[in-house]
């Protein structure tokens, strides 16, 4: 890109603008630019980390965002990084005893707490054999209540 420069010399042709201060009187002709730019990094997607804390994960997504603004106002400058990786899945199995707290998102006490330790209160896993029967009740208005 080459800028312009007029001043009480006439006009210089530049390709930096550090070789020649501007002065009070100078005139800095630029072009107006607006563009926005998107890179993949592919080259380190799919890549598992080498950090032992995050092993068995992999970046699934790296991309950065560049957008670049220059007119006779100035310029501005906005850029984004953003790296996705898949979580790994976790498998939670309640086989021992345990503590069950229930609490209202926001909350600072829980509205429910138990202690399971034995397996008195505890269901078989759900199959259509295990399923209790539905019963069904008549009210005294007549009206059937499940």
């Amino acid at each position: 890109m080459v800028s312009r420069a007029s001043g009480a010399s006439g006009c210089r042709y530049f390709a930096h603008i550090g070789c020649y201060p501007l002065g009070v009187r100078d005139v800095l002709l630029v072009p107006n630019m607006h563009w926005r730019i998107a890179h993949r990094f592919s080259e380190v997607e799919g890549r598992p980390f080498s950090n032992p804390s995050l092993a068995g994960q992999r970046m699934d997504v790296a991309l950065q965002e560049i957008e670049f603004r220059l007119d006779r106002s100035g310029a501005e400058l906005r850029t984004e990084a953003k790296q996705y990786c898949m979580p790994i899945p976790v498998c939670y199995v309640g086989d021992a005893p345990f503590l069950l707290l229930i609490k209202k998102h926001g909350a600072e006490r829980p509205y429910f707490v138990m202690w399971v330790d034995n397996a008195e209160l505890l269901q078989q896993r759900d199959t259509p054999a295990s399923r209790p029967e539905k019963q069904t009740d008549v009210g005294d208005d007549g009206i059937k209540m499940e």
